[in-house]
């Protein structure tokens, strides 16, 4: 694999491959000052690099490693993850995205978990198949305001593993959510309102000033959901999921 370990290096490759396609190179230990547009990553490593850059436009990154970098403050649009790897097992660290715009970005099949992407936006963004326990997604939203009145609101989260993810005090209207698991996140002051949150597990989550007002929880695992904290006005349920909600404040179904 060839080392590229300088800003000027890195420079100088990017500026030199006409064909915009980069194999087998680890980046690591240096500044990236260069913004990435259309280019294509496959089969990268990224080590301990900070991208001090305006955007990430329209890029793939295929079967490429991220360890210990930081993306901070990012115009991060249009470009897709696939197979990537942000989380470092051995030392048990993510890498960090806080106040990216992570706009109309797709993660497919990638490991984010304990990674940092409090006060992103992720409007049209999607996670699909993700690994991504001990996410921070605090403070995030998936709003897009047009032309200062019309509010868009877009997200997917598909079967990935959200366990122990930090939603609080996130705007995720309308988002979807499907066979994901949110067991043991923290979802204080956090808005779902509208959203569709179809076959997942949300036991034994934190709550405090939870909206879901008009949400569909069809299928999802509500036990230990306790709804005294939280408005349920025109949420969706199955019959079946009734005892499950009572039991948690106490009330016992008996059949008639």
């Amino acid at each position: 694999m060839k080392e590229i370990k300088d800003s000027q290096s890195g420079l100088n490759l990017l500026e030199n491959t006409p064909e915009e396609i980069f194999s087998n190179i680890h980046f690591s230990d240096f500044d990236w000052l260069s913004d990435i547009e259309g280019q294509r990553f496959e089969s990268c490593h990224f080590s301990n690099i900070n991208f001090k850059i305006e955007s990430i436009e329209d890029a793939h990154f295929k079967n490429c490693h991220f360890r210990n970098c930081r993306l901070n403050s990012i115009q991060l649009k249009d470009t897709v993850f696939s197979h990537c790897l942000f989380y470092h097992r051995e030392s048990e660290q993510g890498c960090f995205f806080t106040y990216c715009d992570l706009s109309a970005t797709e993660f497919h099949h990638c490991d984010l978990s304990m990674c940092d992407l409090s006060r992103t936006v992720i409007y049209r963004t999607e996670f699909h198949h993700c690994q991504a326990q001990g996410i921070d997604l605090s403070h995030s939203s998936n709003e897009s305001i047009i032309g200062g009145t019309i509010s868009l609101h877009d997200v997917k989260f598909l079967d990935s593993n959200l366990a122990y993810a930090d939603f609080s005090g996130a705007n995720l209207n309308a988002s979807e959510f499907s066979d994901c698991r949110l067991s043991h996140a923290l979802l204080n002051r956090t808005t779902l309102e509208d959203a569709s949150l179809i076959d997942c597990e949300l036991h034994n989550i934190e709550a405090v000033g939870l909206s879901i007002i008009g949400a569909d929880l069809r299928g999802t695992n509500l036990q230990g959901l306790d709804i005294r904290q939280i408005d349920m006005n025109g949420v969706s349920i199955s019959e079946s999921q009734q005892s499950q909600l009572l039991e948690t404040i106490g009330i016992l179904i008996i059949p008639d």
